[in-house]
C-alpha cells in the first residue's frame, strides 16, 4: 500500500527522493559523506552532493570541513529542536514508518 502525503505543500524545499531520508539519518547526529552514501542505497555521489547542497541552502543542515589529507566533511542538523518534537520530525517519522519518500 503506497500512501501519499502533501509533503511538498508543507515543506516546498523537501521534495525529492532523498531529502527526507538524509534528514532522517542526520537527526541522530553527525555523519560523513561516505556514511550517508552507505545508508541511502541507490544514491549516486553526484546526487548526494546535490541534495546536501540544497538542504544546506534551505538551512536544514550544516557541515564542517576539516583541513586534512584526505579531506573530511561532516554533516549535521544545526538545531536539534527541528527534530525533537516538531512538525518536521513528525513528517519524517510518518515517511519512515510507511516507506513514503518519493512523493
Amino acid at each position: 500500500m503506497i500512501l501519499t502525503v502533501p509533503w511538498i505543500m508543507l515543506f516546498p524545499g523537501m521534495g525529492g527522493k532523498y531529502k527526507g531520508r538524509l534528514l532522517w539519518y542526520l537527526k541522530d547526529g553527525i555523519l560523513r559523506n561516505g556514511e550517508l552514501r552507505r545508508k541511502i542505497i541507490g544514491i549516486t555521489p553526484k546526487m548526494l552532493t546535490q541534495v546536501l547542497r540544497e538542504l544546506e541552502e534551505d538551512g536544514l543542515i550544516s557541515w564542517t570541513e576539516y583541513v586534512e589529507v584526505p579531506p573530511r566533511v561532516e554533516y549535521h542538523t544545526p538545531v536539534s529542536c527541528y527534530f525533537d518534537s516538531g512538525v518536521i520530525f513528525q513528517c519524517l517519522m510518518f515517511c519512515h514508518n510507511f516507506n513514503v519518500y518519493n512523493l
